[in-house]
């Protein structure tokens, strides 16, 4: 299993807690945002393009309300679940809250992964 080196696992975090931080001050219905369900992702995938193409990598990435939020490498990209799991091969090994998330970054050191 290949680690690239992207910043899959800041910018999963940083998407995360950004929009907890939105919700939690009231911000999100002005937009119309649910943001009911912010988990924080790690796991593996399987790009379909780029160097890493058809090989399995650890990754991170954010579930916001039921669509995947792939933010790594300057991509601003959202994926219906089913997408992301057919396309990509996502494959969930532990998922985070925000709260969690952050009490893990803030113990660690680092954006994960933490297991």
């Amino acid at each position: 299993m290949n680690t690239p080196k992207g910043d899959c696992y800041k910018a999963a975090y940083e998407t995360v807690t950004e929009l907890a931080q939105i919700r939690d001050a009231g911000l999100h219905a002005e937009k119309g945002w649910p943001l009911t369900e912010l988990v924080l992702i790690h796991g593996t995938a399987i790009p379909p393009v780029g160097p890493f193409a058809g090989k399995e990598i650890r990754h991170a990435w954010a579930k916001v309300d039921g669509k995947i939020f792939e933010m790594s490498n300057g991509n601003k990209n959202t994926y219906s679940e089913d997408l992301w799991s057919r396309d990509f091969c996502g494959k969930e090994v532990v998922r985070y809250t925000p709260e969690e998330a952050k009490l893990q970054a803030e113990q660690s050191g680092h954006y994960g992964p933490w297991k």
